[in-house]
């Protein structure tokens, strides 16, 4: 009986230990949505990659990059998004740089949905985005442009 405890209260722990709690991302954005997109392409995919250009992904305001529950924020991945907004993270196989491999997979997560795009990377707690404009024509990052 003391063993079956044991392994309840062991059991228990471990799961707590495994969930995530909510992260809010901090947000990096370079002097226009060109150098934003070239700058967080060197550091997810490397600078030998062109850049992406990803345009027509769902708005994104900093307010959606609060309360994510997208596990390990400190690790590298992808975040796609779909047309009504849905985010689809998936860590990237590698510590340093992304594959295409891992692009496939995070847009897998979202391939059934219209307007899945990946929008960005997330890496030690901050989303580089990677899309040039949105549906409206506007960045995550414009209010700080202005």
């Amino acid at each position: 009986m003391r063993l079956t405890a044991l392994s309840l209260v062991i059991s228990a722990l471990v799961l707590t230990a495994c969930r995530s709690e909510p992260v809010d991302l901090g947000l990096m954005c370079g002097v226009d949505a060109e150098a934003t997109v070239r700058e967080a392409s060197a550091i997810v995919y490397g600078a030998e990659i062109p850049a992406p250009q990803v345009r027509n992904a769902h708005p994104l305001a900093e307010a959606d990059l609060l309360g994510l529950d997208i596990g390990d924020a400190e690790r590298l991945g992808l975040l796609a998004s779909d047309a009504g907004g849905g985010l689809y993270h998936r860590r990237c196989s590698d510590e340093l740089l992304c594959t295409a491999d891992d692009a496939r997979k995070t847009l897998a997560a979202c391939a059934d949905k219209a307007g899945c795009k990946i929008v960005g990377a997330v890496r030690l707690g901050t989303f580089h985005p990677l899309y040039l404009a949105d549906t409206d024509g506007g960045h995550v990052c414009a209010p700080r442009w202005q």
